[in-house]
């Protein structure tokens, strides 16, 4: 529960070898690593089929991940993305945009000392930020960057509204951004998350409008279109 999105990809590559397997699918396991963690994983995974009776399928965005295979297999899909297989390696940054000019010179966010501490108190407690002041201004671009593990979600949840920081503050309008859930948008890492509930009555409840305690309505609204 306290690892990063990057820390639990290595570790649910690191599960599915523990198992030894006769074949490993291995979708996308470099896309949320940093570039350490994906070295790591390369030179793991590179050396599988010599080192141990498995046999790799390896599928990346990443050209260069391939150098290492005995065979490779290019899908370019349909329509605007059929010429994509080399976007990776040569896609240019994009041009930048010409500044908003700010409505007033007051910050739109303010981060002033914020701290944060996963599980305060106990014995496993971890410090995830420390002292992070910055502010952002109406129309700029801020590009917040680290390592796996090094507190840029949490970073993010703080900045939504969505987490209470240990220490300092931030600020939205010059209030807490606690106290707004809602004036920020936040798009996940891991997007399943924000696109479906964990339960399917969870899901039913909040598309409809009605409590998730209320079990006689979601059923009969499963029943309806019979489920």
């Amino acid at each position: 529960g306290g690892l990063s999105g990057g820390e639990l990809q290595r570790l649910a590559v690191a599960a599915a070898l523990a198992r030894e397997p006769a074949l490993l699918i291995a979708d996308e396991v470099t896309t949320m690593v940093d570039q350490g963690g994906r070295d790591a994983l390369m030179s793991v995974l590179s050396g599988l089929t010599q080192r141990h009776r498995t046999s790799l399928v390896h599928i990346t965005h990443y050209n260069d991940e391939a150098d290492s295979a005995d065979r490779v297999i290019n899908l370019t899909g349909y329509g605007a993305f059929a010429d994509n297989t080399e976007t990776v390696e040569t896609a240019a940054a994009p041009s930048a945009t010409a500044p908003i000019r700010p409505h007033s010179d007051a910050p739109v966010l303010e981060l002033v000392g914020v701290s944060h501490e996963y599980g305060s108190g106990m014995p496993w407690a971890t410090m995830a930020l420390r002292d992070i002041n910055f502010v952002v201004h109406e129309g700029d671009g801020v590009l917040i960057h680290g390592l796996n593990g090094s507190g840029k979600s949490t970073l993010a949840w703080i900045m939504a509204g969505l987490t209470v920081p240990t220490s300092g503050s931030c600020l939205l309008d010059g209030a807490p951004a606690s106290d707004q859930v809602g004036a920020v948008a936040l798009s996940f890492q891991a997007a399943r998350l924000q696109l479906l509930r964990s339960r399917v009555d969870l899901e039913v409840a909040s598309a409809a409008g009605f409590s998730v305690h209320d079990g006689d309505r979601v059923a009969a609204a499963l029943a309806t279109v019979g489920l």
